[in-house]
C-alpha cells in the first residue's frame, strides 16, 4: 500500500510541476507585446471593409481609415495610393449623402478623413463650402485656425 501511495504521490508532483510550466509558459506568452500590425495587415483589414461595404463608417473601421493607417506606416506604398484613388469617388459621394441628410458631424468626419488622404482635394475644399454655405458658418478644421488668447488685467 505506501507503494501505492509513493507512486500516486510521484503522479501528483509531475502533474503539479507540469501545471505550473504551463502557468509559466502562459503568463509569458501574455507578458510579450503584441506585434505591431503591417501595412500589409492594415490594408487587408481595409479590403474587408471595402469588399463589406464599409468605406467611411462605422468611425475608426472603415476602409479608408485602414487605408490611411497604413499609409502611416509606408507613405511610397503604391498599394496605399491605390486604394486612395479607388475609394476616392465613393468618400465623396459619401460626403455629399451625409450633407443631403442633414448629417453635417458626419459629413465633417469624413471630409477630414479625405483631408488626410488627398490634401489637396478640390472636392474636400468644395463640400467643405457646401457645409459652411449651408450653416452661415465656417467649418475650416481647428488645427488651421490660429488665434491669440488675451487675458484681461
Amino acid at each position: 500500500m505506501d507503494q501505492s501511495n509513493a507512486s500516486i504521490g510521484k503522479t501528483v508532483r509531475r502533474w503539479l510541476v507540469g501545471c505550473a510550466a504551463a502557468l509559466v509558459m502562459t503568463t509569458a506568452a501574455a507578458a510579450q507585446p503584441a506585434a505591431e500590425p503591417t501595412a500589409a495587415d492594415l490594408l487587408a483589414r481595409a479590403n474587408a471593409a471595402f469588399a463589406a461595404d464599409r468605406m467611411v463608417a462605422p468611425a475608426g473601421d472603415n476602409a479608408l481609415e485602414w487605408t490611411l493607417a497604413a499609409g502611416a506606416i509606408d507613405p511610397d506604398s503604391a498599394r496605399v495610393r491605390e486604394g486612395i484613388n479607388d475609394l476616392y469617388p465613393l468618400v465623396v459621394a459619401a460626403i455629399e449623402r451625409d450633407i443631403r441628410s442633414d448629417r453635417e458631424a458626419e459629413a465633417l468626419r469624413v471630409i477630414a478623413l479625405l483631408e488626410r488622404a488627398m490634401p489637396n482635394s478640390l472636392a474636400a475644399r468644395q463640400l467643405r463650402a457646401k457645409l459652411d454655405r449651408r450653416n452661415g458658418s465656417s467649418t475650416a478644421p481647428v488645427t488651421a485656425q490660429v488665434g491669440v488668447v488675451q487675458t484681461a488685467g
